[in-house]
């Protein structure tokens, strides 16, 4: 099949069609005549990996990476994090997510034009007449292979080029320029990341990606946006087949700011902290407060990935020292400070965490259980059964009216099953409000004391999110969770039984490299599997 990119009656563009054949399974080569991967066949840890559609986020650097211009999408649908924001199973083409991909695309071609300079320099010559067919046909090549990722197809080229018609009635050659501009951003290749690859011999369901999908892949889990010229040239030389070559386009990149950004989405996606339920100058410095220590612990001290649970100084701004009760050592902005509170080490003592599980004014056992449990340990928890009382707080128990008791009524009940593994843990951070601040009772009533200690059942108990931190720390089980939620967030799906093979590896190597969270990402990119697909 091949369906043609160019405006029909109403200025309706027709190229998302080609993208919802490739979402019903119908094989479609967007890359005919790529010279295939040439690595060698991994063994039993090939991944199945569906089209993605670019999220909101890739979106926006994708065209700014293209263009130079800082594009905000607002017509498109605001994804959902799950805890990542490309996680393909919720990519569901409708009509309105359809109406806004041509919105934005009017509306970004709208910019290029109305700016001379950004129009010529993405034009790269100047046309010597309306009709001037030999410089539509170098823009359109050379525009083209980074809008869509890769190399046109001859037959692409000419219906590109035919926008030229539209110039020649028009007496204007950059009305095909228009036209041709609104087709890129429309193009299934542009806003979809699609992977075919070529069959592998003797392999049933095995195909090998060819150079520019896996340069797209690079891209796309290292840098959140497409591929530079470098990488793309790379691809075209046939450099990135086989794991030794790859290692040198992988290392360049992780050289580049747009990794160290990558790696702290992906914590603030993963342990929650893109999205809170904090004011906007709360949550602005909380992150900013997480995202510099990791930034610290993992790029410019190369350190183990548990000191980011362990660590004993952190990045704040006089607000938070006062609501952390750290004290202020003076001057003003944001600086880095020794935590003298041995109960509050670590990123789990931030506001970016302890945050987590707000409900009914307060704190949530409940939520902040879960929380650990799924976000830290990769643990799914059963949804509550349809008849459970989710929105009004837990009623008193045996007469006893403080909170502490109020959840343990829950617990006490046929709810206990899920109930006391999760409150448990949250019982061990109630001494924290969501704002990060520490307490010992309820507010107004000093009879109500709130529990010093939690517990992970199976593991150990803990006092606080220094104790939590220390007991996740040795019992492992965040470290397998972290490569866990490292491949969903660059493969984007849920880790199936097929992928556990490849989970493993990745295990074992994050181990022999000491835990050091860049080299995982590293190894991870350079996995002899990164560079081929299994048939869904």
């Amino acid at each position: 099949m091949r369906t043609s990119s160019f405006p029909l009656a109403g200025g309706a563009f027709v190229a998302l069609a080609v993208s919802l054949s490739f979402a019903c399974g119908e094989e479609v080569d967007p890359n005919p005549g790529r010279r295939p991967n040439d690595g060698t066949v991994p063994g039993n840890a090939i991944v199945k990996v569906g089209i993605r559609r670019l999220s909101q986020k890739e979106y926006r650097d994708t065209v700014r990476d293209l263009t130079g211009i800082d594009h905000e999408p607002k017509s498109l649908p605001i994804d959902d994090l799950v805890p990542f924001d490309n996680d393909q199973a919720l990519q569901v083409p409708t009509q309105p997510l359809i109406d806004a991909i041509e919105a934005e695309a009017n509306a970004i071609t709208a910019k290029i034009m109305a700016d001379q300079a950004v129009r010529d320099r993405l034009v790269g010559c100047t046309p010597k007449a309306a009709d001037d067919r030999d410089c539509m046909t170098s823009f359109v090549t050379t525009f083209g292979r980074r809008a869509l990722r890769r190399p046109l197809a001859q037959d692409e080229v000419a219906d590109f080029v035919g926008l030229t018609d539209l110039a020649t009635s028009a007496n204007d050659f950059f009305v095909g320029v228009d036209a041709a501009f609104k087709a890129f951003f429309q193009h299934a290749s542009f806003l979809y990341r699609i992977e075919i690859g070529e069959p592998v011999p003797d392999k049933p369901g095995v195909f090998r990606l060819n150079d520019f999908e896996v340069a797209s892949r690079l891209s796309y889990f290292l840098w959140g946006s497409m591929p530079d010229d470098a990488l793309l040239d790379a691809a075209e030389k046939g450099e990135l087949g086989t794991v030794d070559k790859r290692r040198a386009a992988i290392t360049r990149m992780m050289a580049d700011p747009k990794a160290r950004e990558r790696v702290l989405r992906f914590h603030a996606m993963w342990l929650g902290y893109e999205r809170m339920a904090q004011s906007p100058t709360v949550a602005d410095a909380a992150r900013r407060e997480t995202n510099e220590v990791v930034s610290r612990v993992v790029f410019e001290r190369h350190g183990s990935w548990n000191d980011l649970l362990r660590t004993d100084e952190t990045f704040i701004d006089q607000n938070l020292a006062t609501t952390y009760g750290i004290p202020w050592p003076g001057g003003e902005g944001f600086q880095w400070v020794k935590i003298t509170d041995e109960r509050r080490k670590g990123i789990l003592g931030h506001v970016s965490f302890l945050s987590h599980g707000s409900k009914f004014g307060d704190t949530s056992p409940t939520l902040r259980g879960i929380a650990v449990k799924t976000r830290l340990l990769c643990e799914p928890r059963p949804q509550p059964p349809p008849n459970a009382n989710v929105d009004d707080p837990p009623p008193a128990y045996e007469g006893k009216d403080c909170k502490h008791d109020r959840y343990l009524g829950i617990a006490a009940t046929g709810c206990g099953g899920c109930h006391k593994p999760i409150d448990s843990i949250g019982f061990g951070l109630e001494r924290w409000d969501n704002s990060g601040a520490y307490r010992e009772t309820e507010k107004d009533r000093p009879e109500c004391k709130f529990p010093e200690e939690g517990e992970i059942v199976g593991v150990g108990t803990f006092k606080g999110p220094a104790g939590l931190a220390d007991v996740l720390a040795q019992s492992g089980g965040v470290e397998k969770c972290l490569t866990k939620q490292l491949y969903r967030f660059a493969m984007g799906h849920e880790v199936m039984p097929e992928d556990q093979n490849a989970v493993a590896e990745l295990d074992t190597r994050f181990v022999e490299k000491e835990q050091h969270f860049d080299e995982l990402v590293v190894e991870l990119a350079s996995s002899n599997w990164f560079g081929f697909r299994l048939q869904d």
